[in-house]
Parts: C-alpha cells; sequence; structure tokens
C-alpha cells in the first residue's frame, strides 16, 4: 500500500475497503470467481434485482461485477475525478497476485442499474411505478441529503450539514476537491442532481468527523433532565473562558489525526451550569476549526454560508444560537445560518436521490 497509494489518500487508513481487501487477501487468498461487493451491493443484486445480472458487467472471463457507486468505491481506491480505477491500484493488486477482475463496476449515485423484482414489489407493497433500482450512497451521505434538501431544494454550494450526535460529523457542498487523510478530511464527488441547473459544474462534499461530540455529556453524567434545564438559561451571547477539548478518551482524527490527544476538561467549576456551557463551546470551537480547516485545503466556498444541524444535540435551541453566534464571529458573515435539520434519516436521503434521477 505505501508504495503505492498516493499520499494522504484515503485507502492509507486502516478502516478502508482497500485495507480491508489486502488484509482479506493476506488471511484467505482470493480466487478467480471470487468478486467483492458491498453490504447494499449484494442485497441489491441478490435479492431486489428481477435479474442480477442487469446490475452487474459480464467479462470475458465470465466473472461477475456487483455494482457500485462513487461514494461507496472511494475507499476501495477508485479515481471519483477521473471516473475509473487508477493505474496504481490495478498495479498494486497484479503485484499481490489478486485479479482486478475482483473489483466492483461503479456507477454515478442514483443511475439506473436495474429493474426491480415483482415480489418484492408486491411484498413490501411498492407502487408498480417503482420498477428502478439505482446506484447507492453511503448512509452519512445519504444524511446529508436528507438534511440539506429540506424544503424540496436540492442543496447549493457552501450548505453544510453538522452532525452532534456522540460524535462530531461535518459535511460541506464545495466546488472543489479536497484531501488530506493526515487531517482525517476526504471528499465524494456529488451527483448532479435533477433540476441543480444545467452548469455542468463540479460539486464535492467535502468533510470530517471528530472524536469530540455529545458522548462527553453521559460520560459527565449530565441527564436530560439537567441538560434541558441548564441549556434554558444558558447566556450564549458571552464566550465561556474555559478552553475544552472534550473528548471522551485518548486520540482524535479530525480536524487533525493525532492519536495522542488527550482531552482537557479542566478546570472544572463548581456550577454544572457553566461546566455545560464550557462543553457545548468547546465542541462548537471543534466545529469551528473543522471548517476552518476545509478552507485552508481549498474548499469552495472556504466557509459554510448555511449549517443544518442534525443528531441529539440539534435539539438544543441555546447551542444552535451559540455555535451560530460564534461561526458568524470566526467568519466574519452575519448571514450564516445555523438551523435545526427537518429530517436527517439516511433512509429519506436515500428516496431523494433516487427520486431526483427521474426529475
Amino acid at each position: 500500500m505505501d508504495k503505492h497509494a498516493p499520499k494522504n489518500h484515503a485507502t492509507r487508513a486502516a478502516t478502508s475497503a482497500l485495507s480491508k481487501l489486502l488484509h482479506y487477501h493476506a488471511c484467505h487468498p482470493i480466487k478467480a470467481n471470487e468478486v467483492l461487493a458491498h453490504q447494499s451491493e449484494y442485497v441489491a443484486a441478490t435479492m431486489f434485482m428481477s435479474n442480477p445480472k442487469k446490475g452487474r458487467a459480464e467479462t470475458a472471463g465470465n466473472t461477475t461485477f456487483y455494482t457500485s457507486d462513487w461514494h461507496n468505491a472511494l475507499k476501495l481506491g477508485y479515481d471519483v475525478k477521473k471516473l475509473r480505477y487508477p493505474e496504481w491500484l490495478l498495479i498494486l493488486l497484479e503485484e499481490i497476485g489478486i485479479d482486478a477482475n475482483v473489483l466492483p463496476k461503479v456507477v454515478e449515485p442514483g443511475k439506473v442499474i436495474g429493474q426491480l423484482s415483482s415480489p418484492i414489489i408486491e411484498e413490501y407493497g411498492f407502487s408498480k411505478d417503482a420498477v428502478f433500482l439505482v446506484g447507492g450512497t453511503t448512509d452519512s451521505n445519504a444524511a446529508f441529503l436528507a438534511a440539506a434538501a429540506a424544503g424540496g431544494s436540492l442543496p447549493k454550494y457552501g450548505v453544510a450539514v453538522t452532525s452532534l450526535g456522540s460524535t462530531l460529523a461535518m459535511k460541506m457542498l464545495s466546488r472543489t476537491f479536497v484531501e488530506d487523510s493526515k487531517r482525517g478530511v476526504y471528499s465524494h464527488r456529488f451527483p448532479v442532481l435533477g433540476g441543480r441547473g444545467s452548469s455542468g459544474e463540479e460539486a464535492w462534499l467535502v468533510g470530517g468527523a471528530s472524536n469530540v461530540g455529545c458522548a462527553i455529556l453521559r460520560h459527565e453524567k449530565f441527564s436530560n433532565e439537567e441538560l434541558v434545564k441548564l441549556s434554558k438559561d444558558m447566556d450564549v451571547s458571552t464566550i465561556s473562558p474555559l478552553e475544552y477539548y472534550p473528548l471522551t478518551k485518548i486520540g482524535e482524527r479530525f480536524p487533525y489525526a493525532d492519536g495522542t490527544k488527550e482531552p482537557v476538561l479542566t478546570p472544572k467549576p463548581e456550577s454544572r451550569a457553566e461546566y455545560l456551557k464550557g462543553i457545548l463551546y468547546g465542541i462548537s470551537n471543534v466545529e469551528r476549526l473543522g471548517f476552518e480547516t476545509l478552507g485552508e485545503l481549498g474548499a469552495n466556498p472556504s466557509f459554510p454560508e448555511k449549517i443544518w444541524t442534525a443528531g441529539g444535540g440539534a435539539r438544543n435551541d441555546s447551542w444552535l444560537k451559540m455555535r451560530e453566534i460564534l461561526l458568524r464571529q470566526s467568519f466574519s458573515n452575519d448571514k450564516l445560518e445555523v438551523r435545526r435539520a427537518e429530517n436527517a434519516e439516511a433512509s429519506f436521503g436515500a428516496a431523494v436521490l433516487a427520486a431526483s434521477s427521474f426529475s
């Protein structure tokens, strides 16, 4: 891997699909008739498609490919800029004895790949018009679509989604591709959805995920009732003097990768209200650093213009306002909005993706 994969490439992560493929091959040498498929691709081809071969591509050796998509194939090494498997990947596989036919065919998310089987339509009560299967996406990208497509409009450049779950995940739609595995940043090529205009401009979903997040609130024994009560009267117009980095354990991945990064939760004030404010401000500051990192690496626009918020933290109105004030000041943009997402379910985003293909 080190000899072939480009510097800072997403495949260099130990959890990437390519790393898993190479590890599997080292333990159980891949045979000529074996192919790789992500879970969703296997289910689509073997359970939902009326004729599985319509979702695959035949080769001279009669080896079949499952149909993947730009998003799922990114960490397998697929070149999302040139829309093909890169030469370095093919050379790597050849050197270690893996036939390139193991790789799935890759299509644009939302592109029709086959027909839905009649038994499936009948079993689940789908409309008779629901006859097509389309190329998929990852769960986090589907969640972005669900949150950013609020009100029936498709996302524009500069629209971002921050998920405040147990960890902090951020994505923003950019005109430019950015990538740096050392800072936990990568880009997904965004599909040209129906109604997005005819300019043909590229769009990239850039982002990363930090280890800070709402898990720290449970770690520090804040109950739901306490969170509601303390947040209600919180003065978010003033900056907390507490400079926290609220990790639950050692190690950070974004906005920089540092396996030795330690939690910072001191000094600890006597007031639980001030302690909570310091923690929420600390997470907000990591979000700010995250968007600054995307801008430094070349995201365009260089900072978000609107941020939809998903996850449990989105229910906290005081925190929404705190983040809006902080980010407006940081990016000198009084028009930047931080809002609660109406819907952030990945299943809804997948439906938006599929529907847009026929609009």
